[in-house]
């Protein structure tokens, strides 16, 4: 994950390094990754940062409640001095980069820059519903794949049958 943030971050600049060994401020090891955004962006601000908090869990495990999520990154963003927490299982591009945008306006507007807030969400909006079309064939996606092992399975119990009848009539012949 981290070289996936290191692509996504240096080209603008911003600084990535691996936490989630060392204890933080509050003295707990919470938030895996600290981006550093890029001072250009942020008005010259060297403490605007995002801590990134990665999870992972099996494909049959619940997913993590709204209230999980907003627990485990305020104690990373506590932990880690951050502006920003980023909680990542899936679309690590995505939240990213929208995450990253959000944090860089607030900075820009706490200095008086004027944002065109109305241009982000018509951009937030089209992405949503890139995610949403992604998400549906993902689902379409993965109902193939099932199909396919149940018939692989299938193939394979039929293949199993069929050399058990051969060997039957092998010892058939034996006597």
């Amino acid at each position: 994950m981290e070289e996936r943030l290191l692509t996504l971050a240096r080209p603008l600049g911003d600084a990535v390094g691996r936490v989630g060994d060392t204890l933080g401020q509050i003295r707990r090891k919470n938030g895996d990754v600290l981006i550093t955004i890029a001072p250009e962006a942020v008005k010259g601000r060297i403490d605007v940062k995002i801590v990134v908090e990665a999870k992972r869990r099996g494909q049959a495990a619940q997913n993590f409640s709204a209230n999980e999520i907003t627990d485990s990154l305020n104690v990373a963003r506590r932990n880690r001095g951050a502006t920003a927490g980023l909680f990542v299982t899936v679309g690590l591009a995505v939240a990213y980069r929208l995450l990253r945008f959000a944090v860089v306006q607030e900075a820009r507007g706490s200095a008086g820059e004027q944002i065109d807030r109305d241009a982000h969400k018509r951009v937030v909006a089209d992405i949503r519903s890139a995610i949403a079309k992604l998400e549906t064939i993902r689902a379409q996606h993965q109902s193939a794949i099932n199909s396919i092992n149940r018939a692989s399975s299938a193939v394979t119990e039929l293949n199993d049958a069929v050399i058990r009848g051969l060997r039957q009539l092998d010892e058939l012949m034996e006597v």
